[in-house]
């Protein structure tokens, strides 16, 4: 059995699974402001979305509604 993208399909597994996904984040997000966000609250969106001109777009994985400091 093949996989197609199989890069593609490691990330997007390892991003699927919230601890890694903030873990990953972390390690690359400025310090300055991973400080500011409330990593508790990162939810996982679907990978797939319809932009403002209506055409499907794919990513590896979509985080989003992390709520900064600030919010809680």
């Amino acid at each position: 059995m093949s996989v197609n993208n199989p890069h593609d399909k490691f990330i997007k597994d390892v991003l699927s699974e919230s601890s890694h996904a903030v873990a990953s984040l972390q390690a690359i997000v400025p310090v300055e402001i991973a400080g500011l966000l409330d990593w508790q609250t990162l939810q996982t969106e679907p990978d797939s979305f319809v932009d403002e001109e209506l055409q499907e777009l794919f990513a590896e994985e979509t985080q989003e509604k992390c709520k900064t400091r600030g919010d809680m």
